[in-house]
């Protein structure tokens, strides 16, 4: 839910004022990221991947039941942000 709204930053101009929010979203990103979406994909991040977003770049790319349901995932957020670029690596993927 709140992802939804502190994206609209992305628009600029006054939605700039939803980029505070990302001080309550990023965290919240980084935790989920770390315990509940680890029990959900059943995969562990990699150093580099922070955020759940950043993870989705590449379960995306797999052809297992994780990546059908991470390009899932990545279509609604995808769907849900301004530029409808969120998670580049699902952009054109049909599940």
């Amino acid at each position: 839910m709140l992802f939804s709204i502190t994206i609209q930053y992305v628009r600029g101009g006054l939605f700039y004022a939803f980029a505070l929010l990302g001080i309550i979203t990023v965290p919240l990103d980084v935790f989920y990221n770390y315990t509940a979406f680890v029990v959900l994909m059943w995969d562990i991040p990699k150093p580099h991947e922070v955020t759940f977003s950043s993870r989705l770049e590449r379960l995306v790319l797999r052809t297992d039941w994780r990546g059908k349901f991470a390009l899932e995932i990545a279509t609604c957020l995808n769907a849900i942000c301004p530029t409808h670029n969120h998670i580049k690596n699902a952009i054109g993927k049909d599940f």
